[in-house]
């Protein structure tokens, strides 16, 4: 019983680090939309910062569930057989609404990363498009894109 608890608390962590990853994500796509370079800079290492407790309470939870997989004398053990499993019905319920959470959670940060990503990909263009018409660049430098160009600096250009 006390691991099924120690696997609750690692998942009510990660839920709750998961939706502050999704509000430090949110944050950074305003400052990246207002072009502010310093709190795009703070909000990514922030992310970092949360990413990388992330991957140690993923170590913790599979860690654990390792552990009951082996006391039920099986390989593998999914979170749903593990639920499956539990005798108190408050747990089982407790179990399952963190299930629920963490779904919500992870569609709330697919959409921030996808909005992110489309907002990053649309300044890149508008700084290599930029640069291209200053003859400045001979392609892009961050994309798949690349537009070659005789030009590479205005230095080039005069001669």
């Amino acid at each position: 019983m006390d691991r099924f608890r120690n696997l609750l608390d690692i998942l009510k962590s990660q839920c709750e680090l998961y939706s502050e990853l999704a509000s430090v994500m949110a944050l950074e796509k305003e400052a990246v939309a207002r072009w502010n370079v310093d709190d795009t800079l703070e909000l990514t290492k922030r992310k970092d910062t949360l990413v990388y407790k992330e991957k140690l309470l993923e170590e913790a939870r599979r860690t654990i569930i390792k552990k009951i997989s082996m006391d039920e004398g099986r390989d593998e053990i999914s979170l749903l057989e593990i639920i499956d499993l539990m005798d108190e019905d408050n747990l089982r319920q407790e179990f399952n609404q963190v299930k629920a959470d963490l779904k919500l959670v992870m569609h709330r940060l697919n959409d921030e990363n996808l909005a992110l990503k489309i907002l990053y990909r649309t300044n890149i263009s508008l700084v290599n498009d930029f640069f291209d018409k200053l003859g400045i660049t001979a392609g892009s430098t961050y994309g798949a894109q690349a537009k070659t160009r005789g030009v590479n600096s205005l230095l080039d250009k005069r001669g």
